[in-house]
């Protein structure tokens, strides 16, 4: 793909700055740490790790629902038939696929306070496969940005015909 040659403005803003990229630290973070929780917890068997990795899931994806609901904004705020559209559709369908295996793994962990032998290994590869799907949809998010300038705003340079204004 070429990249984009006028910068195209993020419909979520504040104080000038994207939101979604801002709010997507936290979840990811807390996704990344319940893996290995996850997996220290089923090396050592210690009901602490399982625990904890159940904690970061569930925070996890608290902190999800204001980084998608301003991805969405943004997402729809693209202009109809612009590259970007095609990469950022892929960026939400890894993304929501990762946060349903996130809660897939939650569930799987929930009512649990140790790993119980029907379902710790499910619920750790939940998690993980969470977490590799995850990086797919950061990668194809910092393709929307690096390569289409979606969200990036260059002083006296004029937004694409169509985009939201900055």
């Amino acid at each position: 793909m070429a990249p984009m040659s006028t910068p195209s403005p993020s419909g979520a803003r504040l104080l000038g700055h994207p939101l979604h990229p801002a709010l997507v630290h936290l979840p990811v973070g807390l996704f990344l740490g319940a893996a290995v929780w996850d997996c220290l917890g089923l090396a050592l068997a210690e009901p602490s790790w399982w625990w904890l990795a159940r904690a970061c899931l569930g925070l996890g994806l608290v902190g999800l629902v204001p980084a998608a609901a301003t991805g969405l904004v943004d997402f729809l705020g693209l202009p109809a038939g612009q590259p970007a559209e095609k990469v950022a559709t892929r960026h939400m369908l890894w993304a929501m696929s990762a946060g349903g295996l996130f809660v897939a793994s939650l569930l799987l962990h929930r009512g649990a306070r140790t790993p119980t032998p029907a379902h710790p290994g499910w619920a750790t590869a939940a998690t993980l496969v969470g977490c590799a799907v995850l990086a797919v949809a950061g990668a194809l998010g910092g393709e929307l940005v690096y390569r289409h300038g979606v969200g990036v705003h260059r002083r006296g340079a004029q937004p694409a015909e169509g985009a939201p204004p900055p």
